[in-house]
């Protein structure tokens, strides 16, 4: 028997301990590779989450869409979630069977169907939203509160520019391409549709339709006592600037006290609340963007009689 030899490649044989995956050699030096690896291990992880929860990805997906954007078509679900509303049908049939969602006929159009999510289906919501927290937390564990931070900012910086809007949408000065154009307006003190929601009454001031989905502007104005739970907005920023009261929140590990004029940022996608601390209704203007709280404040909240646009 003749024995071959084989030049030893580095890398591709290195012992490790038993059970634990070897990465090639010198991969590591690479911080593309590092990322594709996190981020494989963070979607091993979550979609064990989903498979021990009965949930697919794209059942999630759904019911998280429709907790942040409110009531929509079939349709125009299934473009939000990625799926080919050729193949949405099983996913919707499967929530619905569950009772996560209803589905009702569109007033302005017989055929077509407004999925909303139930009272199981927020309840579900918010059970997804404290485990991503907790599978979160556990896969960040190693890392400082501070490092997080960092982290979370850098990825935002790369997540802003590889998903910012098309060539479509932008709006070059000097010509070149245009994309939607927005006509100016002026929204009078006490003006806008209003809404009651969870607890708060919001006037919207400027929505998604009027800014190309780039900002929603509100007055919110929340009752002495309000506590608002943890949350956080999948892909939206929110800022606040207080006029009227005091409000005493987080976000993270973070906390703060805000008073009139002080200004709060809260990064999407990061876990936060507060609570109305003085003994009268706060006040704030709130800020979001790419627009989804108005949306879904219209959609779910209860529109308050007589409130006017009143636009100049």
């Amino acid at each position: 028997m003749t024995v071959e030899s084989r030049e030893h490649k580095p890398g591709f044989d290195r012992p490790g301990p038993v059970g634990r995956l070897v990465e090639p050699a010198g991969l590591e030096a690479s911080t593309g590779y590092l990322l594709a690896r996190v981020g494989r291990e963070s979607r091993r992880r979550w979609a064990r989450t989903l498979t021990d929860l009965d949930l697919t990805p794209h059942q999630y997906s759904a019911l998280m869409a429709l907790d942040q954007l409110g009531a929509m078509s079939q349709q125009t679900l299934s473009r939000r979630v990625g799926i080919d509303p050729r193949n949405a049908g099983p996913v919707i049939d499967s929530l619905d069977a569950a009772g996560l969602i209803d589905r009702t006929p569109d007033p302005t159009n017989r055929r077509r169907y407004a999925v909303t999510l139930t009272g199981a289906g927020h309840t579900v919501v918010t059970e997804l939203q404290h485990t991503a927290q907790d599978t979160e937390r556990q896969l960040l564990a190693p890392l400082t509160a501070a490092e997080h931070r960092n982290l979370h900012e850098l990825l935002s910086k790369l997540f802003t520019v590889i998903t910012g809007p098309s060539q479509l949408d932008r709006q070059l000065v000097g010509g070149g391409e245009v994309g939607p154009q927005v006509s100016g307006y002026v929204q009078a003190a006490g003006k806008g549709d209003a809404y009651d929601w969870r607890g708060a009454r919001v006037i919207i001031k400027a929505s998604g339709e009027d800014t190309v989905g780039q900002l929603g502007v509100m007055e919110s104005i929340y009752p002495a006592g309000l506590s608002v739970p943890a949350h956080f907005h999948q892909g939206e920023d929110e800022m606040f600037y207080l006029l009227d009261g005091e409000l005493q929140g987080f976000c993270d590990d973070d906390r703060w006290m805000a008073t009139p004029g002080s200004f709060v940022f809260v990064p999407r996608d990061r876990p936060h609340g507060f609570v109305v601390t003085s003994d009268h209704p706060a006040r704030a203007l709130v800020i979001t963007g790419p627009s989804q709280l108005d949306r879904q404040v219209a959609a779910t909240g209860t529109p308050v009689p007589g409130a006017q646009r009143g636009r100049r």
